[in-house]
């Protein structure tokens, strides 16, 4: 089942380049599993939060990350890309590149079809530290109406 949750953050459409950014990030730090990439639309679903989000420095915490394209649609492509600072780093996930904090996996969707990333992150020193999230896709052959969605997950490291 889909879920229709609302969307939390402010949404701004740029229509002449048809780009759609919408930033989520929970209204209080103390609640950090809450800070997620949500879009629930009648043809897209995408899902990106903190799964295990409050850890030790020899404990992993993830990220998951999940795409459908809903079925009707042509093929869907979208790219994930991860974004980590200092302190933090991905240990384990299917990325296809990275490089300087930033790690990215692309993936096309046919009609009817979902793909889930479990995302390993480590911490190398204490705090709070976050994640930025941005997934960018778009049908068929149609690269000139990208959407991008970003995000933010916060992990609590602690020694």
């Amino acid at each position: 089942p889909i879920s229709q949750a609302p969307i939390c953050g402010s949404l701004t459409c740029n229509k002449e380049k048809t780009t759609k950014r919408v930033y989520v990030q929970s209204d209080s730090a103390d609640t950090v599993d809450q800070d997620q990439i949500q879009i629930d639309t009648d043809r897209v679903n995408i899902l990106l939060k903190g799964d295990t989000t409050s850890i030790s420095l020899d404990e992993i915490g993830y990220i998951q990350f999940n795409a459908a394209n809903l079925i009707g649609n042509r093929k869907l492509t979208i790219q994930l890309i991860l974004e980590t600072h200092s302190g933090i780093s991905v240990s384990s996930t299917a990325f296809t590149e990275s490089g300087g904090g930033q790690y990215t996996s692309t993936f096309v969707l046919e009609p009817g079809e979902s793909r889930g990333l479990r995302i390993g992150i480590t911490a190398n020193k204490p705090g709070q530290h976050t994640v930025v999230g941005h997934a960018i896709y778009y049908f068929g052959d149609e690269s000139d109406e990208t959407e991008i969605q970003s995000g933010q997950v916060e992990i609590v490291a602690t020694s």
